[in-house]
This record gives structure tokens, C-alpha cells and sequence, in this order.
């Protein structure tokens, strides 16, 4: 999501990204074009390619002062908790473009295994422990 939309999120705000490459003006066109390049090469050359999704984006989370926090008993794993949460609302809204550069993957060609394993990440990260 964070190549797909060109910046972080939460205290990633203000970090930004641009993607520039096959004629395309925006980060989520270039994205896609990219892809729709390297997955083909990448089946070509390693058979089989599975495309995985990376787990949310967590906005208010610093593992810094978390760390720094718990080791000095001025939170407790309950706040560290609640910092390190993001509502799947917002994760999917998120990643939305960031889909939007996998979508073609029914139109790869055959033996490319292009797959977003989101519900298995969503359920990961739902059980997580921070």
C-alpha cells in the first residue's frame, strides 16, 4: 500500500515514495504496469510465483518507545496493545490500490499462481500478541 498510494500512514505520514517507469504518471499505474511485467519473468524463471500480502500497517505503533515504555514500567502490555491495533476497515481501505495493482492476475499467463493471501494475514494479525 505504501508504493501504491506514495506515503506512509499514522506517524509514517509524512514519509513519501514515487514510483516512475513505464510511461505511467501515478505510483498505483507504475505498480501495476511493474507487475504485470515481473510476474511473467519471474514464472519463466522459478515455475510457479505466489504473491503474498504484507500485514497491516499499524499507525500508531513505535516498537522504539514501546519497548522503551514496557522496559521502563511506564505502560503496560495492555497499552502497548491498544497502540498496536488498526481497524479492518481502515486496513482494507488501505490496501485497496495496492489490490487494484494485482487484479490482473486471472489474465496471467498459465502456471502463474499470483494469490493474496489476505484472509489467512487478516486472521494472523486478529490473533496477534504485541
Amino acid at each position: 500500500s505504501y508504493y501504491a498510494s506514495g506515503r506512509g500512514v499514522g506517524l509514517d505520514a509524512e514519509n513519501t515514495i514515487t514510483l516512475e517507469g513505464y510511461g505511467k504518471s501515478d505510483n498505483a499505474a507504475v505498480l501495476r504496469a511493474g507487475m504485470a511485467a515481473s510476474l511473467p519473468m519471474l514464472q519463466a524463471q522459478f515455475g510457479r510465483v505466489h504473491v503474498l500480502e504484507q500485514m497491516p500497517e499499524l499507525p500508531h505503533y513505535d516498537s522504539r518507545e514501546a519497548a522503551r515504555l514496557l522496559a521502563h514500567g511506564r505502560a503496560s502490555e495492555d497499552d502497548i496493545a491498544a497502540r498496536s491495533t488498526v481497524t479492518r476497515t481502515t486496513a482494507e481501505a488501505r490496501y485497496a490500490q495496492a489490490r487494484e495493482a494485482e487484479a490482473n492476475r486471472n489474465r496471467s499467463p498459465k502456471g502463474l499462481n499470483c494469490r493474496l493471501f489476505n484472509e489467512l494475514i487478516v486472521s494472523l494479525w486478529e490473533t496477534m500478541i504485541f
